[in-house]
This record gives C-alpha cells, sequence and structure tokens, in this order.
C-alpha cells in the first residue's frame, strides 16, 4: 500500500565531489530535517574545498528524463533549484515547471562557487530571468547574486531594498537577500551577518546571527533547500526562513575544515538536527513595513 509518511521534495542541483555543497549539501539538509529528497542532477563537477577543476552539464535530453521519472513517482512538496549551468538545461527545467505549476519553488540563483568560479553561463541566466524567476516562491541570492539579477552597475551603491525592488520588478513574489559573505551597503554592525527577507506585499524581516571568520562550502545550498523543507512541512515563509536561517548559523558553528581550504559544514550534529527539527528563536527578527 502507498502511503506519505514524510514529506518529500525535489532537488534540481548540480553535484558535488567533494560533497561541501551542491546536491550532496542539500541531501544531508534534508535529512536533519526528516524530509525526503529526490535529485535530478543538473551536471557534474571536480571540485574540493581549494578550487573548482570543471564542469560537465546534463544533456537536456538527461535532465527530462531524470525530472519525468521522479515526478510520476512520488509526491513532490516543494522544489529546490540551485545549478543552472546552461541554457538547454534551464529550458528543460523551466519547461518542467510551467507543466507542474503548483509547485512551491525555492530558487537559489548560484553564479559562483565559493572558490571563485562561475557556475551558470550567460544563456542560463537569460532563461533563469524569464522564465523560472516569476514562478519561484522565493528567490535567495547572495548580495552578489542579488547584483546580477537587479542589474546593477559595477561600483554602484545600493541598499538591499533597492535590489529587491528590482528583482521583484522581473517577476519575483519573495526576496531572500543573504548577507552572509559580504556586508550590504545597508549594514549597520559588521560582526553581524543579516538575511534580509522582502514580500512583494510590502513587509521585510531581518534574521542576524554572529558573523564567522573564515571561508564555508556550501552555506547557500543549505539554506535555500532548509527554506524548502519548511515549505514543504506547511510552514509559512516567514516561519521557513527563521528555521532555515538557525539551522545554518548552527551548521557554520560546528564547520570542520576537513582540507586545506574552504570550511565544511556539519549538517548532521546533534545540535543541528534539533534545530533543524523544532522552532528556534535565537535569531533576532525584525519586522518592517516598506513605504
Amino acid at each position: 500500500m502507498r502511503g506519505q509518511q514524510i514529506m518529500s521534495i525535489l532537488i534540481i542541483a548540480g553535484s558535488d565531489s567533494i560533497a561541501g555543497a551542491g546536491m550532496q549539501a542539500d541531501l544531508k539538509t534534508a535529512a536533519a530535517f526528516g524530509v525526503y529528497a529526490a535529485t535530478a542532477v543538473t551536471a557534474l563537477t571536480a571540485q574540493n574545498t581549494m578550487s573548482f577543476t570543471m564542469s560537465q552539464p546534463a544533456s537536456a535530453e538527461m535532465m527530462r528524463a531524470q525530472l519525468d521519472a521522479i515526478i510520476s513517482d512520488i509526491d513532490i512538496a516543494a522544489v529546490k533549484i540551485g545549478m543552472l549551468p546552461d541554457a538547454a538545461t534551464t529550458e528543460v527545467v523551466a519547461d518542467f515547471l510551467e507543466e507542474h505549476n503548483s509547485l512551491p519553488v525555492v530558487l537559489d540563483p548560484v553564479r559562483v562557487t565559493s572558490t571563485g568560479a562561475e557556475l551558470g553561463d550567460e544563456g542560463a541566466l537569460e532563461v533563469l530571468n524569464d522564465r523560472i524567476l516569476s514562478r519561484s516562491r522565493i528567490v535567495t541570492p547572495n548580495l552578489f547574486e542579488a547584483r546580477v539579477l537587479a542589474q546593477v552597475a559595477e561600483g554602484e551603491d545600493v541598499t538591499s531594498e533597492e535590489m529587491a525592488q528590482c528583482i521583484f520588478s522581473r517577476g519575483a513574489r519573495a526576496v531572500l537577500i543573504k548577507g552572509g559573505h559580504a556586508n550590504a551597503a545597508d549594514d549597520a554592525d559588521p560582526s553581524l551577518s543579516v538575511d534580509r527577507l522582502f514580500l512583494s506585499d510590502g513587509r521585510s524581516m531581518e534574521f542576524e546571527s554572529a558573523r564567522r571568520e573564515g571561508e564555508f562550502h556550501g552555506t547557500g545550498c543549505t539554506l535555500s533547500t532548509a527554506i524548502a523543507c519548511g515549505i514543504s512541512q506547511g510552514k509559512s515563509l516567514g516561519q521557513a526562513v527563521a528555521r532555515a536561517h538557525n539551522y545554518l548559523a548552527v551548521c557554520i558553528a560546528q564547520a570542520e575544515q576537513l582540507g586545506h581550504g574552504s570550511y565544511i559544514l556539519n549538517h548532521v550534529s546533534e545540535e543541528s538536527i534539533r534545530v533543524a527539527r523544532h522552532a528556534s528563536s535565537k535569531n533576532r527578527r525584525r519586522f518592517v513595513e516598506r513605504p
């Protein structure tokens, strides 16, 4: 007899050979949240904590076959999209989302790895902007990615809210601008990492945690998948982001330098799992009405 014991999400992302980011980080995150994750792999990558060697995209035919195999068999409660390497792969994903347009989508518009390598070409970005951005429940760029999506000129000082407004104009419904890699122009305290959630109805929320020294591999992948897990479990967007932020903060605090480069997050420590499965109020949240 077919039964639904736990919620299931669909991960559309690249594979990371060092297993700190990409699909591997997504799987560990979902496990911590008690969620089942099916995976459609967009690309194979050769990378480690120090450098990115190469990437090989999945063919359009293979991409479609993976998606069809998954959706024909299990009930999907949310979709997380990560690395989209080229236009052909991205078009297949866009077609799939149009055919299954009731699925809530968490879009992590990943452009660059923690070691500085580019993960998607301009063709992929164009399709993402034209066909996927407006279908997403939430888009989760870091500051660099937000500037790309908002088409901010190099050297121009803009606030997170100004970038979010530009992204809204392209069809986004909610924008979470992550502050883990750098400080935004509107950050008052450089010792804090601030994630800012902007909603299309005018509300905004801030999630703060202590900024940790060092480079960390897979933070964006982890956060976006954690949000998808929360959505799949019926949490509101604010609740899902709050729990994901807390979970990531613990993963970073317990990260280990297993290699010679970036730290690798500890997704499945006892504390990480506790935070993933139980709401926590350790982070500070501010609710702000935009004029």
